[in-house]
């Protein structure tokens, strides 16, 4: 469980550099170039289909994140607000976010965070200012 929220907020660290550099608009496919980044960061470990993930443009100003609130369904689970890597110098959230099932139904009823599920949700957040890489 631990080890999982350490590699999910790893790859929430490193896979973003895609859209900090502007490699992955730069690519043609923005969310395939991040996708493939957050797959090699977080390797065998975790079920890369099994993380979700957003990235919300919020223009110009940092004040937008504090606003940017993750939406969730009626299981508990993040529901994506898309993927929009917006452009040069420019601010953007991006999210992740992982449940965690355990094995044994005992360290479910000391760590889950939903009644019953026998699971919890590692998120991730990272806000960053695109370089300009429009030259």
């Amino acid at each position: 469980y631990y080890a999982n929220g350490i590699i999910l907020e790893g790859a929430a660290l490193a896979s973003p550099r895609v859209v900090r550099t502007g490699q992955a608009q730069q690519s043609g496919d923005a969310q395939a170039a991040f996708e493939q980044a957050m797959c090699d960061e977080v390797g065998v470990m975790m079920n890369c289909d099994e993380i979700v993930y957003e990235a919300v443009s919020l223009g110009s100003s940092f004040a937008g994140s504090m606003a940017a609130t993750p939406e969730y369904d009626a299981d508990g689970n993040m529901v994506s607000s898309g993927f929009d890597s917006g452009g040069a110098d420019e601010v953007i959230l991006i999210r992740l976010s992982y449940r965690h099932d355990f094995l044994f139904p005992l360290i479910g009823d000391f760590m889950e965070e939903n009644d019953n599920t026998n699971s919890a949700t590692h998120i991730s957040t990272i806000v960053l200012r695109t370089e300009p890489y429009d030259f």
